[in-house]
């Protein structure tokens, strides 16, 4: 190699970086961070653009613009959802009720639990025995006064219920315990429909019969939907 040579390769090695090798091959702009204060490195990027005629030219882009959590990546911090459903929730009372336990029934009523307390969807623990066919915690809590009128949330009573679920011996025991109250005999659901026309529209028979047997009225008129 010529001494010329040897020369010109020294003196290049003094004048040029890494980085300035870098924006010799790339024209385009490139972001270098030299000089750079943490602040306006949080700000944005700054960029040294060597396209520019000028010369060359520092500027700061603004950071990046986050339209939806899902844009940020792993830089998103969702909590979940702490909404429950309302409707969505029962009593001590009502589980005792509904799963037949008697002695457990009668401790939680000896300490005053409201056998008339409705859980989120209007069932009280009398609704909740009918539905699970269990004929003692149904007595016990008549006994203790639940009451045959309550409603649920589509204004369906205790006998509505029997009906519904068939429940021929429950029915009797809740009709010979409301004997002679026709508001309760003649309860209207959501839609107009009394004990007797409930059961008349699934087929109930016995169910009928027994309506009949404690009075139900035959001329009662159900509402066309």
């Amino acid at each position: 190699m010529s001494d010329h040579l040897r020369a010109s390769l020294a003196e290049d090695n003094k004048t040029s970086t890494p980085m300035s090798l870098l924006s010799d091959e790339m024209p385009c702009s490139t972001a270098i961070f030299d000089g750079m204060n943490p602040g306006e490195a949080a700000k944005g990027t700054f960029v040294r653009d060597s396209s520019i005629n000028s010369g060359s030219s520092s500027h700061i882009l603004p950071p990046p613009i986050f339209t939806s959590s899902t844009d940020r990546g792993s830089l998103a911090t969702e909590k979940p959802s702490t909404k429950h459903s309302e409707g969505n929730w029962v009593g001590a009372l009502h589980i005792a009720a509904q799963k037949g336990h008697p002695r457990i029934l009668r401790i939680l009523l000896q300490h005053g639990v409201d056998c008339n307390q409705k859980d989120g969807e209007g069932l009280t623990p009398l609704i909740h025995s009918i539905i699970s066919n269990h004929e003692d915690m149904l007595s016990s809590l008549i006994q203790n006064g639940a009451r045959v009128c309550e409603t649920d949330k589509h204004s369906r009573n205790a006998l509505h219920w029997a009906v519904l679920q068939r429940r021929e011996v429950l029915l009797e025991v809740l009709l010979k315990h409301c004997s002679g109250d026709q508001r309760v005999v003649e309860g209207r659901d959501s839609d107009g429909k009394t004990p007797l026309h409930t059961a008349v529209d699934i087929g109930f028979e016995a169910g009928v019969c027994i309506l009949l047997e404690y009075g139900a009225d035959l001329n009662a008129r159900a509402e066309m939907h």
